[in-house]
């Protein structure tokens, strides 16, 4: 579960600055998904040919109320495929980061798959639509 806290800094940080970053992670990082932060999740971001360095940038939709105080976005399918695969990479989750001024790259959310991706081959392909909810949220 990701704590409400990080799904408003994701809310506030899209909604102000509109970027944030969707990367693939490559190993299991083995910690209780709690104690994982961005050092043990950048070491282990997923490289296989094709894949954005950096990330992909989602483009994310207006934010909606689904409840009298929960917030909801939802960003566009995220597509990711590889080119020139020469070996398979098993993709165990996703993490997002922003890049802010004040405190660099920033951890905003890390979610682990219930069950492993495996790109085998150029055909392979991995489209991520993620919807954030957010408990007593309000849209500037």
């Amino acid at each position: 579960m990701i704590p409400d806290e990080a799904l408003t800094n994701v809310l506030v940080s899209v909604l102000t600055y509109g970027v944030c970053q969707l990367r693939l992670v490559k190993s299991d990082p083995v910690l209780a998904d709690k104690d994982c932060i961005l050092s043990d999740l950048l070491g282990r971001e997923a490289d296989f040919p094709g894949y954005p360095s950096g990330g992909a940038n989602p483009t994310w939709g207006s934010p909606s109320i689904v409840s009298p105080d929960d917030g909801k976005m939802t960003c566009a399918p995220v597509h990711f495929q590889p080119s020139g695969m020469t070996s398979p990479q098993t993709i165990y989750g996703y993490f997002m980061t922003f890049n802010s001024v004040v405190a660099g790259q920033v951890l905003l959310v890390w979610v682990r798959f219930t069950t492993p991706l495996i790109l085998a081959s150029d055909a392979s392909t991995i489209d991520l639509v993620v919807n954030l909810y957010d408990r007593n949220f309000l849209p500037p």
